[in-house]
């Protein structure tokens, strides 16, 4: 493997926000790990104590309806209620009583504001021994008090009770909310982190920089909330594409004629390193793209297992290719035209795709189709899923790797290119597909604009905005794809 530079700066914000996203469930179950986590050692990290209560009613022994006087007796019932509280001889009276070695509880007595009531609060740390105390202290303390102060009467208004729950080691909330604040906050960085770190292909730089293995180039995510059909994956002879995306596939297809053409090469293979990376409509717009060049080409899926280019093409029901190498079916009764593309589509899954391929009639379809056509589009597949592409590989001229957009990593690419680069077809490089963009401009553009390569001045700049061209100059009235789009080009007969 060759020395990439790796250390370049490259951030990209597209991938951050997805990526972020994707993990947000985890950050967010990690942030409530750590408030439950803050909250088991708060709890445990505190001695539970209990508490209970019981309510007095304080008057004046003169019976008095004096509400200042009710109100004066019970602040000072309250201070003298814990001078005695706080004296041993009640404490000993109290031990004495429940059996305890010594009194280690808290008691505070205290007037409720406003009112003529007082309040006894008992706590220590279990509730039954909380319990008795406060029992205790309100069956002895009637004749201490007596001694300093007689002229109050104490009526119990609300007798105390078992306490069933601690009182202290209660969740501080406010302290948990900042736990959580923080968790969420330092996982969000991490994540991001990560995401920035991690080492797969985010546009046509990283291809250079982590891949070994010249590049075709790369198509942007085409937008599919504008098709007013649902399709599985967009195809280049849909109106409703945009024009950017059919340049992106126009450029792939230009270079991939220049580099075949060098080394002799007809049938190439497409494949790529997981599922789900497109390798199947990277294929066919490939294969369409040529045939709107005026080359022969047949686009053919080996994918046997989980063939996909029947739904591309609207197909329901088709011999296949197994049925054409096991000469059920001639090759022209098995294949589909559309738009100049002959498509041996298969609708049919097979199990047993690897004998199928890996087999020599294999061989001989390729050399019978390569003397009728000028390319044949083998969609393979995926490397890491079965050896089905590996078997293709060794009868194919070429082959080609497609790689999605921040999915698998440069080293797992790079494994995948030594695969194929051992087997007999030549290796003719990479393709990055679905390239995305957090701004409504072409992902690949950089510079270029909505127009692809060109942009809104390109490297063209000095010609103006589109120079003696007009708008889109005398190619206007040619429609999108301006004055070529129809002409069919005598210089790219067919080639035998």
């Amino acid at each position: 493997m060759s020395e990439k530079n790796n250390d370049r700066f490259n951030l990209d914000l597209y991938s951050l926000v997805t990526d972020y996203l994707k993990n947000l469930y985890v950050i967010i179950l990690g942030a409530i790990a750590a408030v439950l986590i803050m909250d088991l050692y708060m709890t445990m990290g505190v001695q539970k104590t209990y508490s209970t209560k019981a309510t007095f009613v304080v008057t004046s022994k003169s019976y008095s309806t004096n509400v200042y006087r009710n109100l004066n007796a019970a602040q000072n019932m309250a201070k003298t209620l814990t001078n005695v509280l706080n004296s041993d001889i009640l404490k000993k009276e109290v031990c004495k009583d429940i059996g305890l070695e010594k009194f280690d509880a808290t008691v505070r007595a205290s007037q409720i504001t406003e009112t003529n009531l007082l309040e006894l609060r008992v706590t220590s740390e279990t509730p039954l021994k909380t319990y008795q105390i406060i029992k205790s202290i309100m069956k002895n303390y009637r004749g201490l008090i007596s001694y300093v102060n007689d002229a109050t009467i104490m009526q119990v208004l609300e007798k105390p009770y078992v306490p069933t729950s601690p009182s202290t080691g209660i969740r501080n909330t406010r302290r948990l909310r900042q736990v959580f604040i923080l968790a969420f906050g330092a996982l969000s960085l991490l994540f991001l982190y990560l995401s920035y770190r991690n080492d797969t292909v985010k546009n046509e730089e990283d291809l250079s920089d982590k891949i070994d293995g010249r590049t075709l180039g790369a198509i942007d995510h085409e937008n599919r909330k504008r098709f007013s059909k649902k399709k599985s994956s967009p195809l280049v002879n849909d109106v409703e594409v945009s024009f950017s995306f059919v340049e992106q596939n126009k450029k792939i297809a230009t270079r991939l004629v220049t580099y075949a053409t060098e080394a002799d090469a007809r049938a190439i293979m497409v494949t790529s390193v997981r599922e789900h990376e497109g390798k199947s409509s990277v294929s066919a717009n490939l294969a369409l793209t040529l045939a709107k060049q005026n080359y022969k080409v047949l686009l053919v899926d080996c994918d046997l297992r989980r063939p996909t280019q029947y739904k591309l093409f609207g197909v329901k029901k088709a011999p296949g290719l197994q049925a054409v190498l096991n000469k059920q079916v001639p090759l022209k009764d098995a294949i589909l035209t559309k738009d100049g593309l002959d498509v041996l589509p298969t609708t049919e899954r097979f199990t047993n795709s690897t004998e199928i391929v890996s087999n020599d009639s294999m061989r001989q379809f390729l050399q019978r189709a390569k003397m009728q056509y000028n390319f044949i589009i083998i969609d393979t597949p995926p490397m890491g899923v079965m050896s089905d592409a590996e078997a293709i590989a060794n009868y194919a001229d070429m082959s080609l790797l497609v790689v999605q957009y921040n999915n698998v990593l440069a080293a797992d690419i790079n494994d995948a290119i030594d695969t194929l680069s051992r087997a007999n077809a030549e290796f003719g490089g990479t393709i990055l597909n679905d390239l995305r963009v957090l701004s409504g401009a072409s992902a690949t553009s950089r510079g270029y604009g909505g127009y692809g390569g060109y942009g809104r001045y390109g490297h063209y700049g000095n010609y103006g905005h589109y120079g003696n061209y007009g708008r889109y100059g005398r190619y206007g009235r040619y429609g999108r794809y301006g004055h070529y789009a129809e002409r069919k080009s005598s210089s790219s007969e067919v080639k035998s």
